[in-house]
């Protein structure tokens, strides 16, 4: 996970043995001191309970920022213990293969006289401060956490220390960043935790759209065949049949709207296009009236259709928690 912290939140970092740091005599008197404030992808040691490294590239951004950088000694900046600054080209830095390289040309100065003493003596640190730009945060081998660095944001000053100890305040910034990093780890396991959840209710949760539907053409099946047996009514109870029959086909088109509308509502305009519906009804109505069958006959198939039909989808919305108040009035009605 990257993240980017706050501009202006300066860290300080102490290398307790610098990669090759070398002293020699300048032809005026004075040090040049040359070696690596860094090394790439090398691990720091535990900077209370995290671990750091650095990827390459990291400083192209801060090295690219115009701001003076001094070089100076035991972190003081004082004019006495200024070793060297970029604007006069006392102090060099680039990236290598390696890692941050610098080359300080200090001039003859008591400080410079000190450091060059005890940088032979190998007991000299380096020491860097910074604004990180961006940074990941992972799981270590070993379960630690380790934070990485893809980006300085700044880097504020380069100092040779004859202490090579660091303030506990000096990584307050990267242990705050740390807590964020979890908080938001967190809350994306929460989040995948949810995602997963959801997944699993969608595959164990039945699709009964399809049912919906096939109850809405069977209805509109049944509107069809009363309006025919309303037609088709002769004989001498000629007159109760077709008062019965229009009774009956003028009731079903309230049903058959009202869970259309509840369809629309549940599932989108396509869920009751017009011509899936009436291949659907076209079934249904081959079903009910084979050859031979009297309209009567094919009604009471219908009747029984729509019973059985609606009973079933009533039991298994409800074992299924999907039974809205709608549906329920409506399977009920």
């Amino acid at each position: 996970m990257t993240t980017e912290l706050k501009a202006g939140l300066i860290e300080k970092r102490v290398i307790h043995r610098p990669a090759e740091l070398r002293s020699a005599a300048a032809d005026d008197g004075g040090h040049v001191f040359q070696g690596y404030v860094f090394e790439w992808d090398t691990k720091s040691q535990d900077l209370g309970g995290f671990r750091e490294t650095i990827k390459k590239g990291a400083t192209q951004k801060a090295l690219a920022n115009p701001k003076n950088l001094f070089a100076i000694l035991d972190h003081e900046k004082k004019v006495q213990n200024v070793l060297g600054d970029r604007d006069s080209g006392t102090l060099k830095l680039f990236e290598d293969e390696r890692g941050l390289a610098f080359t300080i040309n200090a001039g003859p100065t008591q400080a410079a006289k000190d450091a060059a003493v005890v940088a032979g003596r190998n007991n000299i640190g380096m020491s860097f401060a910074f604004i990180c730009g961006k940074q990941t945060w992972s799981l270590d081998a070993d379960g630690s956490r380790l934070r990485t660095i893809t980006e300085f944001k700044e880097l504020d000053d380069l100092s040779l220390v004859v202490d090579a100890a660091y303030a506990s305040s000096d990584v307050t910034v990267a242990k705050r960043s740390i807590e964020e990093a979890i908080e938001s780890e967190k809350r994306a396991v929460a989040e995948q935790q949810e995602i997963e959840r959801r997944e699993a209710v969608a595959i164990e949760t039945p699709d009964f759209l399809p049912r919906l539907q096939s109850l809405l053409a069977l209805l509109r099946g049944l509107h069809w065949l009363y309006y025919s047996a309303h037609w088709q009514a002769a004989g001498p109870n000629f007159y109760g049949q077709h008062l019965l029959f229009e009774r009956l086909y003028g009731g079903l088109p309230d049903e058959f709207d009202t869970l259309a509308e509840k369809l629309v509502a549940r599932n989108g305009e396509s869920s009751v296009a017009p011509v899936l519906i009436m291949a659907i009804t076209q079934a249904w109505v081959a079903k009910w009236c084979p050859d031979s069958i009297t309209p009567i006959a094919a009604l009471i198939a219908g009747e029984n259709d729509l019973q059985a039909t609606i009973r079933s989808l009533y039991d298994d919305m409800q074992a299924a928690g999907q039974l809205t108040a709608g549906l329920d009035d409506f399977s009920r009605g």
